[in-house]
């Protein structure tokens, strides 16, 4: 591994934090405090995104011939210019302003100590089964090599890249996004090979970032401790994301959790509201960048803040202005996709093979719900391989600690739930609409879909069950539901 490549790796990273300094201050609510770790791992996917616009810029407008200079002249500029805006805007705060101070590392005590002994030896166990799995197939597996990488290598082929949207290659899904193919494009035109090193790292990173993301986002909302064992519960999600390697699937799914955590902190905390909404929009953009399922979750968000300012009876102007400032954050990616899906792509499958006729018979037969609520029913109970599984565990932990968040993060929770929800609807539809057989569809996607939402779903049970090291600290300000209290109700 040459030096010119771990360059290639760790500059995008450092544009994505930069960029994320900037847009998330120091100051975030009065009792929330979004530090380092956050920000470090949301790095990754606001770096990337902008690495795989800025190489598509070149070879669209650009000498293809000449990529790699590109490469390193734009982002070294990017750098600089986001370096010097950072200090003109570290040296521009007010002295009055107080910076929000949060501990790297839990509170010792036994309890904490344990988990965190539980969570390295899971990502050490991951790492060792990553490892392995990876030199077994380092070409992953079919999405993998018979779509991503083979774009990927035409992308990188210089002026040769619009052949890598031929007719003759329609079995390669060729309106699928640009965001991973560019990626691994950009690090071959670096290393001036192919090699398999690129897409095996650029994933990793993406797995470790989920994790690292999922038990950040729950600390700033709910501790340490809690934290940690979300992100015990997220090595589940990476062990089952081993069965489709070097897929699009972890890092959407990365994109959808970042876009839900910042949502969450906009409606939870007022302050700042404008940066995290602007970063959210961006996320949301990147997942429209990464796989068609970013346009399921864009609708998800559109309908459920519809229908919970409906509800909640919010203002025209409140609405107007959160609105404003998201899509000041979502329109440059959506543009960048709606532009690569009018110049090059053709129509998907699933919307090509669509006819009014077929929709009315498949809308009213009872066969096909079935069918997707056994597949559905089944990938969920059983998701993750255990011993015990996924699902049941959670319900049994859930039971026993019961349920516990403070009032003040219900519009948030409540927000979120419906994004969940409204995706998983979205997806239950395009199964019953496809024109594809509808066996074949589920076998070869279901557990990809549900890997895509596991995530999300995680940081919406860590936020409303009950904390270990908390239970005897609640206050009138906090929802709490438990056995004992029900009990109590009973008498």
């Amino acid at each position: 591994m040459t030096l010119e490549f771990l360059l290639a790796i760790s500059t995008p990273i450092i544009i994505g934090f930069l960029i994320v300094q900037l847009l998330i201050p120091d100051l975030a609510g009065s009792h929330l405090k979004v530090g380092f770790i956050a920000k470090f791992f949301l790095a990754p996917g606001v770096g990337f995104t902008l690495a795989s616009c800025i190489l598509f810029l070149l070879i669209l407008f650009f000498n293809p011939e000449h990529l790699k200079v590109g490469i390193f002249i734009i982002e070294l500029l990017t750098i600089i210019l986001l370096v010097v805006g950072l200090y003109f805007y570290r040296r521009g705060k007010n002295e009055g302003d107080s910076i929000c101070k949060q501990k790297i590392f839990p509170s010792l005590n036994m309890t904490t100590i344990i988990t965190t002994a539980v969570f390295i030896i899971l990502a050490l166990n991951f790492l060792a089964d990553w490892q392995r799995e990876s030199f077994q197939t380092p070409f992953g597996e079919w999405d993998a090599w018979a779509i991503w990488n083979l774009r990927a290598g035409f992308l990188a082929s210089g002026g040769e890249w619009v052949k890598g949207f031929s007719p003759e290659l329609f079995w390669s899904h060729l309106d699928y996004p640009l965001f991973l193919p560019l990626n691994v494009a950009r690090l071959w035109v670096i290393q001036g090979e192919r090699s398999v090193l690129s897409p095996i790292l650029l994933g990793l990173i993406f797995l470790l970032s989920l994790v690292g993301l999922l038990a950040a986002s729950i600390r700033v909302f709910r501790g340490n401790l809690q934290g940690l064992l979300a992100g015990i519960l997220g090595f589940v999600v990476l062990f089952v994301s081993l069965n489709f390697k070097l897929y699009a699937d972890i890092p959407i799914a990365y994109y959808f959790l970042a876009a839900n955590a910042l949502l969450l902190i906009v409606d939870v905390s007022s302050e700042n509201e404008p940066r995290y909404l602007i970063l959210a929009g961006f996320l949301v953009g990147a997942s429209l960048w990464t796989k068609n399922e970013g346009w399921a979750f864009l609708i998800s968000i559109i309908v459920s803040k519809l229908l919970l300012d409906l509800v909640s009876r919010k203002s025209s102007s409140q609405s107007a202005r959160w609105w404003g400032y998201f899509l000041s954050g979502l329109t440059p990616l959506l543009m960048v996709t709606l532009y690569f899906k009018i110049a090059y792509a053709p129509p998907g499958d699933i919307l090509s093979g669509l006819d009014l006729l077929s929709i009315k018979t498949k809308l009213v037969s009872v066969s096909r719900y079935l069918i997707i609520f056994r597949s559905a029913r089944g990938q969920i109970t059983n998701y993750g391989n255990l011993v015990i599984p996924t699902l049941p565990l959670l319900a049994i932990y859930g039971i026993i600690v019961g349920i516990s968040f403070p009032k003040s993060q219900s519009r948030g929770i409540i927000f979120l739930t419906l994004r969940i929800l409204l995706l998983g609807v979205i997806y239950f539809l395009v199964y019953l609409l496809t024109p594809n057989d509808l066996n074949w569809h589920l076998n070869t996607s279901i557990e990809r879909l549900v890997t895509q939402i596991m995530p999300s779903f995680l940081l919406l049970y860590f936020l409303v069950i009950s904390t270990i090291n908390k239970k005897n600290g609640e206050s009138a300000e906090t929802f709490s539901l438990d056995w004992s209290r029900l009990r109590s109700k009973s008498r």
